[in-house]
């Protein structure tokens, strides 16, 4: 009987080294998992730099390295439908993935683009810059509303609105505020 205590004993305290290396394993693979996801946060972030300041056809040569790093995960776009920023990311699936990635499912906001009121887009890279770019739009909007009977003042202040988010595009500060702002950032 007193050799059976011990066997228990002993199975009980190989169990728990067991469960110990488990956990241990699945908190590495955490730990690598959110190491990967920072690292593709930078590299989409330079990429969108890249872009901003690239000029005209820039944008497929600063994307290609982060292109083909998704391209391995088999990753599939995302992104919202508002307006005046809306959101583009990229979603994959740790099923899709080979064995030895360390990132389990995961999403990650690659660039914002502002449309302007001339229809074209203007590429934001950080959350900042999006917020700024809406409460820009949004302060043009209310501008032009409250000009009311001047012709000439919609189509200013919404000049003056791209004129601002180009400037954000650029990396300038611009500060500003609407209350109660629809969001999509």
């Amino acid at each position: 009987m007193h050799g059976s205590r011990w066997a228990v004993s002993l199975l009980a305290y190989v169990a728990l080294l067991v469960a110990s290396g488990c956990h241990d394993a699945k908190k590495e693979l955490a730990t690598r998992a959110a190491a990967e996801l920072a690292t593709l946060k930078t590299e989409a972030g330079k990429a969108c730099r890249c872009e901003q300041h690239g000029g005209p056809g820039a944008k497929k040569t600063c994307w290609a390295s982060f292109d083909a790093t998704m391209a391995k995960k088999h990753a599939t776009p995302s992104g919202t439908t508002c307006l005046p920023v809306y959101q583009e990311g990229r979603c994959w699936h740790a099923k899709e993935q080979r064995p030895s990635s360390a990132a389990a499912d995961g999403c990650i906001t690659i660039e914002y683009h502002a449309v302007l009121y001339d229809f074209s887009e203007v590429p934001l890279c950080t959350a900042r810059e999006a917020k700024d770019a809406e409460a820009t739009w949004y302060q043009a909007a209310q501008e032009s509303l409250d000009a009311g009977n001047r012709t000439d003042a919609p189509h200013a202040k919404r000049d003056a609105a791209d004129a601002g988010i180009r400037r954000i595009a650029r990396g300038e500060a611009v500060m500003a505020t609407h209350k109660d702002m629809p969001s999509c950032i």
